[in-house]
This record gives structure tokens, C-alpha cells and sequence, in this order.
């Protein structure tokens, strides 16, 4: 009997859109994890689209890590609305902060997600990084 079952596309495979680059969650010296290019990345290139989980905080959005979440989850929220902050699920979640970031992210309220965008020529090899816009809590 013949299957009318298929195979369901990679994200590489998707319609609509160039592939999107490939990128590791790797040991950054001095930071814990970050997110490495493993690919040129050209500037404007959209790096992740992730979706996310807003949740209502507990603790000031100027503080963090967020008291209200598991010892081993403190550290990773992004801000999301004035009453929520949100985790993000795909491997940008381990961008660090700069202040000269090489990438730039934008909350999508409506579809949950949160897009991350090359500001510049990322290289191959090099961390990508974001700017946080908020305090940073470890200075």
C-alpha cells in the first residue's frame, strides 16, 4: 500500500525565504555560552525568527536574574511588555549583550516571536551579540 505521508521540510527548506545561517551555542571566555557565525552573515540578514513564552514577572525588569523563574532559568529572560518578560526558544536565547552590538532584536507581539537581525557583516567565527536595553545587572 503507497504512503501519502511526506517529509516535513527543514527550516533550511522552508518557502519563502533564504536559508537561514548557520549558527553554534558555544563556551564564550568570560561569559558562559554565546552564539557563534558559522557563516558569513551579511548585514540585514534576518538570523533567527524564535518563538517566545512571555510570563508575568515577579522582580523589576531592571533586576536579573529574574527571582521568579528556577535558579538554572535566572538569567535568560528578555524583556517582552511593561508587566511580562518572555523566554526565548531557539539558539539566539545565548546572545550576549554589547555595546556595540553586531545584531539587533525585535519583539513581534502577535505571533510571539522575537527576530533577530544582523546590523552589520557578521563574520564567520565571530560571536553575535545584541544590546540588551536594560541595565546591565553583572557591572
Amino acid at each position: 500500500m503507497a504512503s501519502d505521508s511526506k517529509r516535513e521540510p527543514s527550516d533550511k527548506e522552508l518557502p519563502g525565504g533564504p536559508p537561514k545561517p548557520e549558527l553554534d551555542v558555544l563556551p564564550i571566555e568570560g561569559k558562559g555560552r554565546g552564539v557563534v557565525a558559522l557563516q558569513r552573515i551579511a548585514a540585514g540578514t534576518v538570523i533567527e525568527t524564535a518563538p517566545v513564552v512571555p510570563y508575568k514577572t515577579e522582580g523589576s525588569h531592571e533586576v536579573m536574574p529574574d527571582p521568579g523563574l528556577p535558579p538554572e532559568l535566572g538569567d535568560l529572560p528578555h524583556d517582552w511588555d511593561e508587566e511580562r518578560a518572555c523566554l526565548v526558544f531557539g539558539k539566539m536565547q545565548f546572545t550576549n549583550h554589547s555595546d556595540t552590538p553586531n545584531a539587533k532584536f525585535a519583539r513581534n507581539m502577535e505571533a510571539l516571536t522575537m527576530t533577530f537581525t544582523a546590523l552589520r557583516d557578521i563574520e564567520a567565527g565571530e560571536e553575535i551579540t545584541i544590546d540588551y536595553e536594560i541595565p546591565v545587572w553583572w557591572e
